[in-house]
């Protein structure tokens, strides 16, 4: 003890030593050759850190998903702080890790009154004030997922954590159920389509109409350009995309291509308010 604690002080003031850190300190003189593969492999904080950072330089992801799987860190910082296990390496990071961070994700909010000092930086919106919901989590821990993947493909691991789950518990993890979809029938379309409205509210108007039709990510509209204008054997010109959740899930990169009218086809039983439909006559 007294050579750890010397060897702590030789690089930190001693009066800002934790326990945590004296304990490491102590285990690395008693068990040297365990501590060995530590110093060559970053933390997974670390390996996450820098998961992030490649990917988005690399272009493997923008700048919005570079911000999810920046709140996934903090996430999972959080989690290994109350652990008092930050010095976890990838590979040491196992199925029940997993399975007790996904339980972290569902009730963190039940941590935030005892550990005050994680959540200063918050603002009051990003406090979790209640359980969070299956689609999240799942959500959250395909991003884990990922990173675990990128992992095994550059030759860091042999094997990902979650394929230890089993197949039952994997499928639980990461199953995401939706309701029935929300949508108006033609004529009730036709009726919002047809209503006039203040100039104040015309551009609200303008813009569910638009939403209706063309059913994208806000991200996905900011994109659209000339581009993706064209026109169909029957001369209709109509807009036609690849959605962000097509070109990560749909292994065939099918385009969305619907001749879906602004008045509303007759073949059309709705017109899907979120996402049912992806395309516009631009003639109508």
């Amino acid at each position: 003890m007294e050579t750890a604690y010397r060897q702590l002080c030789e690089v930190k003031d001693k009066t800002r030593i934790t326990a945590e850190e004296f304990e490491d300190a102590i285990s690395q003189v008693l068990h040297p050759q365990k501590n060995v593969k530590a110093l060559t492999e970053l933390t997974l904080i670390d390996r996450f850190s820098k998961f992030i950072e490649d990917g988005l330089r690399d272009g493997d992801f923008g700048e919005g998903r570079q911000k999810h799987y920046k709140v996934s860190l903090g996430e999972l910082t959080r989690f290994l702080t109350i652990q008092h296990r930050l010095k976890v390496t990838p590979s040491e990071f196992d199925a029940d890790d997993l399975m007790d961070f996904r339980q972290f994700l569902f009730d963190e909010y039940k941590y935030v009154e005892k550990h005050k000092s994680l959540y200063d930086m918050f603002s009051a919106r990003n406090i979790p004030t209640e359980r969070r919901d299956q689609n999240t989590v799942a959500t959250k821990m395909k991003k884990i997922q990922a990173f675990f993947n990128e992992l095994i493909e550059k030759g860091e691991l042999s094997a990902s954590p979650f394929i230890h789950l089993g197949r039952n518990k994997k499928r639980t993890m990461m199953r995401e159920s939706y309701d029935p979809p929300v949508f108006l029938l033609q004529d009730e379309f036709l009726k919002v389509k047809d209503t006039e409205v203040p100039d104040t509210l015309q551009e609200t108007k303008d813009a569910f109409i638009l939403q209706c039709a063309f059913g994208c990510r806000i991200s996905e509209f900011k994109r659209l350009s000339m581009d993706n204008i064209a026109v169909s054997d029957d001369g209709v010109m109509y807009i036609h995309y690849l959605p962000e959740k097509t070109l990560r899930e749909n292994i065939a990169r099918k385009e969305i291509e619907e001749l879906s009218s602004y008045g509303c086809q007759e073949s059309s039983p709705g017109i899907g308010r979120l996402g049912a439909l992806h395309s516009i006559n631009l003639q109508s």
